[in-house]
This record gives C-alpha cells, structure tokens and sequence, in this order.
C-alpha cells in the first residue's frame, strides 16, 4: 500500500510467513499511484522462494488494471518511473516458477 510521511510517499509490504513489515520508499515527486506499484513490484520480488505459489493482496484497483493492460499490451511513455515499474513487474512475475494470484481487497473497512 502507500504511506504519506513527512518524508514523502513510499509503500509498505507485510509478509505473513515471517511476520514481517518492509517499508520502502519512492523518488521524491512521485505519486500515491507509484508508490502502491512499488509495494506490490517489492512484494513479488522478495518473495522467499520462486517455486511457491505467492498471493498477493492490495486495495489499489487502479494498480491492478494497470498492470494488467500492462502485460496484455505495454504502452506508455518509455522514460517514466510508472513504464519502469510496470516492465519490472512483468520480469518479476516471469522470472516466478508457479503463478502469482494478486486480488484486490477492500481498505479501511470498520469492524
């Protein structure tokens, strides 16, 4: 997800198997839209093993449909830190041996 701090926008990731929370940031100027692509790109990165199926869950729809216009046919502006992310992503999920499920969850939902 993103993160407005004092310092800026970054994204943050949780993994259940090790109970841990990674924040990481973004290059001063970028927008909560970056920042959500670069939690969900961290996530599959550092994913611990290639071989296990990895499900991935985020409330960004706008991150969700462009990644996937992205991989059924990537067009956008070729030096801009959204096309980068994008094409990252994409090696990312090839480079994974079994499929990668990325589902979309409701935010800030009360009790």
């Amino acid at each position: 997800g993103s993160l407005i701090t004092d310092v800026g926008v970054g994204a943050a990731y949780y993994s259940e198997r090790t109970g841990h929370l990674t924040y990481v940031r973004v290059p001063e100027g970028e927008e909560i839209n970056n920042a959500e692509l670069t939690g969900l790109l961290q996530a599959v990165q550092h994913a611990a093993n290639p071989e296990d199926i990895l499900h991935i869950f985020t409330d960004s729809l706008t991150s969700l449909r462009q990644m996937r216009r992205w991989i059924f046919g990537p067009v956008g502006d070729a030096g801009s830190y959204t096309t980068a992310l994008l094409s990252s992503m994409v090696q990312a999920l090839r480079r994974r041996a079994h499929r990668v499920g990325i589902h979309k969850h409701r935010a800030h939902v009360g009790k």
